[in-house]
């Protein structure tokens, strides 16, 4: 979470921004410290933290539903899902090129 985004500029204006913003403000990171993630994800790491949860530069575990049947069919449902939503890009020839 980047707390001094101003990608919701206009939510912070209503009274339910205001509440967030503070609550982004005490847990959130500055967009400094938010790029420095991104960067280290995207050049700094390896083959090893592919398909991994990273958190402050860590690998840490999922959510432990992830790791049951349950939350496999869940993924794959959201997978399909999402793919529908997009076919009107054709993502799904763009995915399958990737491999």
């Amino acid at each position: 979470m980047v707390s001094d985004s101003e990608f919701d500029r206009e939510f912070k204006k209503t009274t339910t921004g205001a509440i967030m913003q503070r609550i982004k403000m005490w847990v959130g990171n500055s967009s400094a410290v938010a790029a420095r993630m991104v960067t280290y994800t995207a050049a700094g790491c390896g083959e090893d933290t592919h398909g991994e949860f990273l958190s402050f530069q860590k690998v840490v575990p999922m959510a432990p539903i992830t790791y049951t049947g349950e939350g496999e069919a869940i993924s794959a449902g959201l997978w399909k899902e999402t793919m529908e939503e997009f076919k009107f890009a054709n993502v799904d020839n763009t995915v399958n090129n990737l491999g």
